[in-house]
């Protein structure tokens, strides 16, 4: 529903496809909220940036519900990709949690804080950006499990909001060309 409200989480140190879904929904008449650890390089008087360490549940939590009171969102994207590269044997405690929290429960979070706004407007849409590495894709162990979470969330959330049109999909694509960081 455009100019409504949509809240991205998009860590745009990547500018690929948190970019593009920024840019697609300001063409699109939405005014964007991105949740975002690095200010991005878009300027549009629909776009209002909020630096928030995804990785920090407690800081995202907070963001969340800052904005949830703030805004009416009833749409939210969750975009946010650093893999972690290494091989199993190399995976640290610390590595599955940054992960965990990125993947996982800062989707939640804004999910949550947002919630009770998409119930009472009968209308909700949740987006989470997965990957195809869901499938397997050479040490990217944590990555790959995190990002297949969301494919049960989804589901989930799904199921249990079926009453007010609330509606989570998965997007799961493969590498991007045009992604900063990645050759």
């Amino acid at each position: 529903m455009p100019n409504e409200p949509a809240c991205c989480a998009a860590d745009r140190w990547k500018l690929g496809i948190g970019a593009a879904t920024c840019r697609l929904l300001l063409a699109a008449g939405y005014q964007v909220i991105s949740l975002t650890a690095n200010p991005g390089r878009i300027e549009s008087p629909d776009l209002q940036e909020v630096q928030v360490d995804l990785t920090d549940v407690e800081a995202t939590r907070t963001v969340a519900a800052q904005l949830a009171r703030q805004f009416r969102i009833t749409q939210v994207v969750h975009n946010a990709g650093p893999s972690g590269q290494q091989p199993l044997e190399l995976v640290s405690a610390k590595d599955l949690e940054i992960l965990t929290h990125l993947h996982i429960a800062a989707p939640i979070a804004l999910v949550q804080a947002n919630l009770a706004t998409m119930k009472a407007q009968h209308f909700g849409r949740v987006i989470l950006i997965s990957t195809r590495a869901v499938l397997g894709l050479a040490n990217r162990t944590v990555y790959s499990a995190t990002k297949a979470a969301m494919l049960g969330m989804a589901r989930n959330l799904g199921a249990g909001a079926r009453g007010p049109r609330i509606t989570a999909n998965v997007i799961a694509p493969g590498p991007i060309e045009a992604t900063d960081g990645i050759p």
